[in-house]
């Protein structure tokens, strides 16, 4: 039986909004099938689905032919229809690769057999990941103005109720809340006042550092130090006066603070750092960044078996990424693709603007027809008030997607222009490891995931896994007083090679 040829179509749902035509994917692929000889065509579609989302059904009845041995090749129009998130996007390629499935794009040159092409893909879906991100954060943005005018956009936490967008105390669960206030000051235990409350353990230690309790809003939970005091929490400028009544006095509150600082071993504040997602430990679990004491930090593992000076991880990394950016090939390469991922994101952003427009201009009109045909005495008062409230929201709902869109389109301009910045100034610079610094970490992130697949945190050494070539071992750079040389400490992993000194050369 001959095997298929597989043309994958997705469009989400905003994206059907937008007016991204599923068809036309098709229509494209079976175009580009045809010119390329291939025959046997089987379309797989999956409308209404995100690319962040890999249980698309579709997609899954693909990959299961795939993985039978059905299909020799699949024809997409771009790389993100079939992923949005570069581990699922490097998990389905090596998929492809391992049961002799080819790949082909019709607005890329997507080669995954050869080291230059899955360099090329690697990169491609990191930033396609990246400024998705970055579109997502722009989106929330109202999000963040809502909050700063003291108005609630999650769930409401325990003792409140959400009503018309605002939160309302709810008597009952508030009592309890107090109530586990009240013992905690007393240095109850989290078993213990779990037991009187009926929380979870977990869900206690949660509202314990939860400023809502204060009558306070804020951008996101996990950027709060904790055992702060409520007024250093309410000097800060992602923490805003709500307008929903406080459940805990200041003074209960900072009482409570004192005591759970005071149980704690260390300022325990785990945070996002440039390797989430790449920095793991050698027996697995991923590693968090942990301070350790006032200007201390350690990358820690999430299973306690052990911890490493982020100082000295750093600092390794950076020596053998200086050998990496002197490969003038491999870096020109990253700033093509960067430049050409971001002005896709900017046009698919513009392309949003007109049906934006038009479904403002259609809500406007429909107010207006109704307020003529009410003036004209067409239809009566009655029928007129009853339509209002859907007038009255849709205006406003087009009206405000359209500002959103708008801002949404010169934060891209100012977020591109300042990438290529980035760009042209890693192209420039002589060593990576002289701008480390200067860097924000959603760069640093963008670099790392460019060039790095893993890196595994040894008692006495590291492990880097490029995208490309062999697994290299760095010996850790001694950190007292001087930056990371190029090329100290590094060798190549074999089954069972020790480390030597020098760096075996990178296929890239």
């Amino acid at each position: 039986m001959p095997k298929q040829i597989a043309i994958y179509a997705r469009v989400s749902s905003q994206e059907q909004a937008q007016g991204f035509s599923i068809d036309e994917q098709i229509r494209r692929g079976q175009m580009y099938a045809e010119l390329h000889n291939l025959a046997s065509v089987e379309i797989y579609q999956d409308p209404g689905f995100t690319g962040t989302n890999p249980n698309r059904p579709a997609f899954q009845q693909m990959m299961s032919q795939v993985k039978a041995g059905q299909i020799s090749d699949i024809v997409i129009s771009r790389l993100d229809r079939l992923h949005r998130n570069l581990g699922d996007l490097q998990a389905t390629i090596a998929s492809l690769e391992k049961h002799g499935v080819t790949l082909h794009g019709i607005n890329e040159n997507l080669d995954t057999k050869s080291a230059a092409g899955r360099l090329f893909v690697n990169i491609m879906g990191s930033f396609g990941m990246y400024f998705s991100e970055q579109l997502s954060e722009r989106v929330v943005a109202g999000h963040r103005e809502a909050q700063r005018q003291g108005s609630w956009t999650n769930h409401a936490p325990v003792g409140y109720d959400l009503v018309d967008g605002q939160l309302v105390v709810n008597e009952d669960e508030a009592q309890r809340v107090r109530r586990a206030f009240e013992l905690a000051a007393t240095d109850a235990s989290l078993a213990e006042i779990s037991a009187a409350t009926d929380f979870s353990r977990a869900y206690v230690g949660y509202l314990l550092r939860n400023p809502a309790y204060l009558g306070l809003v804020y951008e996101r939970l996990a950027d709060l130090p904790r055992n702060r005091p409520s007024q250093l929490l309410r000097e800060r400028e992602d923490v805003h006066e709500g307008r929903h009544e406080a459940l805990v006095e200041d003074e209960t509150w900072d009482v409570v603070q004192d005591v759970r600082g005071a149980r704690s071993n260390a300022g325990e504040d785990a945070t996002r750092h440039p390797f989430s997602g790449i920095l793991r430990c050698e027996c697995g679990a991923a590693m968090e960044l942990h301070q350790a004491k006032p200007g201390v930090y350690t990358y820690r593992c999430t299973k306690r078996t052990l911890h490493k000076s982020q100082r000295m991880v750093e600092q390794t990394l950076l020596a053998y990424l200086d050998t990496v950016r002197e490969d003038t090939e491999t870096m020109e390469e990253i700033r093509q693709a960067l430049k050409d991922e971001g002005a896709a994101a900017h046009q698919r952003v513009a392309g949003r603007l007109p049906q934006a427009r038009r479904k403002l201009t259609e809500a406007r009109t429909a107010r207006d027809r109704w307020s003529d045909a009410y003036a004209r005495g067409v239809t009566d008062e009655e029928t007129f008030q009853a339509h209002q409230p859907k007038i009255a929201a849709d205006l406003r709902e087009a009206a405000e997607e359209l500002a959103m869109l708008e801002n949404v389109e010169q934060s891209v301009e100012v977020q591109k222009a300042e990438f290529e910045e980035f760009v042209e100034t890693l192209l420039e610079m002589p060593l990576i490891s002289t701008l480390w610094d200067y860097w924000d970490q959603a760069e640093k992130g963008v670099l790392l995931r460019s060039l790095l697949l893993r890196v595994t945190v040894q008692k006495d050494s590291l492990i880097v896994q490029p995208l490309q070539g062999p697994a290299v071992e760095l010996n850790y750079v001694e950190t007292r007083g001087r930056k990371p040389s190029s090329g100290a400490g590094l060798g190549k992993v074999g089954n069972t090679s020790k480390p030597t000194r020098g760096l075996e050369p990178l296929t890239c």
